[in-house]
């Protein structure tokens, strides 16, 4: 769920920003009767204010670039308000930016009446123009910064292996121990599993410990000694610990690999499940650590399975997992690669199984979900430039429709159809490359700021990008082909006629 807060200040601001940007946009604009209207020269723009805000953006997230990541509420608002400074920055330098090549390039004396007729409409009304490109330039700058950074904080040679199982848990009194040999024979049989193997968990506690805890008042009771007991074949043993040799009838006092808690000593006698008996309402079996009992580590923490862990491990010819009153329940399986499908098999069985089953895959990882979100990203990116050409479309059409009189000059003139089409198109590009350049430069630079920052290397999605450059080329040629139909019938002969 969204921050209720957070939810009310957006939708507060959005309509604050809307009248705000109109007002703002219509302060030298004035309203005359009967239709009157003047035209006033363009304003020169000025560039210092414009570059004042990338570069104090870039002051902001310098000192963090220089001397590391800072840490606190103080530096993570700097690096959002610098990160807000140069995207701002951005936006305000292409107008300027795109008065400036406009002006060269009328004055560079290219041929063609289609790029004379469009860039002249560049310079009498490149504003409006600008206005709707400022929007592709900061959502394609904010997509390919992210983009850097997700690329360059997520690195597929610095992950961790983890083993490609999928794992089907069922937790505390879902499944009866009695009945864990079921679900992993169903699960065994599911189409596209190669192979299954059971791991049932539970705890344990001392006899003496638990005695002493029986005389004291309820109230008083602290927890039983947290002795994690684990029941399972070698083949899966193996893949928990480092076991040497194991056979049948085995017992392991495992540790993890930088220590762990109290283990029992061999010898010990324990009271296996007491929570789960006592809740059950039936006396807790015993049982003894054998004294043959050996020594041995654990794998990772982060490659064990949900139920696993430091503590006793144990062969089912050595410890009865039925003792166990609420043991939870895992099953790992290895999927044939072959079958597509395998893991919705699964799932379809674990839930035939019980309704609170959990399936887990090991594939479904960082990866994964750093592929989604980056695929996300530039859709959502995508997206906005689709939104954003449709307002070019309509700024063009609105243009188009203006100028009706002097396109059926031209056309009774002799120009042809294609310069027109070809002028409707050069309109429309250049805004849309120029913006595309600026937005690509600025995302790119900003995003290996950031990794810079968080001192990490820097990768790039090209992919993503040639992805935004080709939706763009898109949008450019949809406004064209778009427009083609009303310049046409603008261009009729009728539309000289006047009143």
């Amino acid at each position: 769920m969204p921050d209720p807060a957070l939810v009310c200040c957006v939708a507060s601001a959005v309509p604050f920003c809307s009248v705000g940007v109109t007002l703002f946009a219509l302060r030298r604009v004035a309203m005359e009767p009967l239709g009157v209207s003047r035209t006033a020269p363009p304003l020169r723009r000025r560039l210092w204010w414009r570059v004042l805000l990338p570069v104090a953006g870039v002051a902001l997230l310098l000192p963090q670039v220089i001397g590391g990541q800072g840490s606190g509420d103080a530096a993570n608002a700097q690096v959002i308000v610098g990160m807000s400074l140069l995207l701002l920055g951005v936006a305000a330098l292409l107008p300027w930016l795109l008065d400036a090549v406009v002006g060269r390039l009328g004055r560079a004396g290219f041929s063609g009446p289609s790029w004379h007729l469009a860039v002249r409409r560049l310079q009498l009304s490149g504003a409006t123009t600008s206005r709707s490109v400022s929007g592709i330039t900061v959502a394609v700058a904010g997509a390919v910064a992210v983009q850097v950074l997700l690329n360059g904080t997520w690195s597929p040679d610095e992950q961790t292996p983890r083993p490609a199982w999928t794992e089907v848990d069922a937790y505390a009194g879902t499944v009866p121990a009695a009945r864990a040999p079921q679900m992993s024979a169903r699960l065994r049989a599911t189409p596209g599993v190669r192979e299954a193997h059971l791991l049932i968990s539970g705890y344990a506690d001392s006899v003496r410990h638990h005695r002493a805890l029986a005389h004291t008042e309820p109230e008083d009771r602290g927890d039983p000694e947290p002795y994690p007991v684990t029941v399972a074949d070698c083949g899966m043993l193996r893949q928990l610990a480092h076991l040497g040799t194991c056979s049948a009838g085995d017992v392991f006092l495992v540790k993890g690999p930088e220590g762990s808690g109290p283990l029992p000593a061999p010898g010990t006698r324990l009271v296996l499940d007491p929570v789960g008996s006592r809740d059950a309402h039936r006396a807790p079996a015993l049982w003894t650590v054998p004294r043959n009992a050996r020594h041995a580590t654990s794998v990772r923490h982060d490659r064990l399975p949900a139920f696993a862990g430091p503590g006793v491990y144990a062969t089912p010819e050595a410890l009865d997992a039925t003792l166990l009153r609420r043991p939870g329940i895992a099953v790992l399986l290895r999927l044939d690669p072959h079958t597509p499908d395998a893991i919705e098999y699964v799932r379809n069985t674990a839930a035939r199984i019980s309704v609170r089953t959990d399936v887990v895959s090991s594939r479904d990882g960082t990866e994964e979900a750093g592929t989604l979100f980056r695929l996300g990203l530039t859709a959502s990116a995508a997206a906005v430039l689709l939104l954003i050409g449709c307002g070019l479309l309509i700024s063009t059409l609105e243009q188009l429709r203006d100028r009706a009189r002097m396109l059926s000059a031209l056309a009774a003139l002799g120009t042809p159809r294609a310069v027109l089409g070809r002028s409707v198109l050069w309109q429309t590009a250049v805004p849309v490359a120029l913006g595309l350049a600026l937005a690509v430069g600025c995302g790119l630079s900003l995003g290996a700021l950031l990794l810079h920052i968080a001192d990490r290397p820097l990768r790039l999605d090209w992919w993503g990008i040639l992805t935004l450059t080709g939706t763009a080329t898109a949008v450019v040629l949809g406004i064209t082909a778009l427009s083609l139909p009303p310049l046409w019938r603008m261009m009729r002969p009728d539309g000289l006629r006047t009143e």
